[in-house]
């Protein structure tokens, strides 16, 4: 489901309250053609929206593990935010933005409950034109 850009922050923080420490892999696809692992079944820390910044909002994740770097990625000025689960019960948060596509995979968390509105909702509806000619 893609969510709506007026219900990310609400997502984000709701992402991270109920899968902190839970197991995650990031993937980044560049513009270029590149592809990154950005880490692989670290535990999450954050997931956050920031629209504080004049230029562009970007979605940080944070993952931290005890012992270990902590190691943060940024999504810098997203477009779409999409959530899919797999038949197997993975579930993936697809983030599409100007610095390209991140893939956020797991098994063991859960998307959030709520009932978020869909970004195409209203994709494909016909809308009324009023052209201002009365009808003869």
């Amino acid at each position: 489901m893609a969510i709506h850009p007026e219900e990310w922050k609400e997502f984000c923080d709701a992402f991270s309250q109920i899968n902190k420490g839970d197991l995650m892999s990031v993937e980044h696809f560049h513009l270029d053609g590149r592809h990154d692992y950005v880490v692989e079944e670290q535990p999450l820390q954050a997931m956050t929206l920031d629209t504080d910044d004049a230029c562009s909002d970007m979605i940080s994740l944070v993952f931290f593990k005890e012992g270990q770097r902590r190691i943060s990625h940024v999504v810098i000025e997203p477009i779409h935010l999409r959530t899919k689960e797999d038949a197997e019960g993975r579930k993936f948060i697809q983030i599409e933005a100007e610095n390209g596509v991140t893939i956020i995979s797991f098994h063991s968390g859960k998307l959030p409950e709520q009932q978020f509105h869909s970004e195409f909702a209203s994709f494909g509806e016909r809308k009324e034109v009023n052209s201002g000619i009365a009808p003869s």
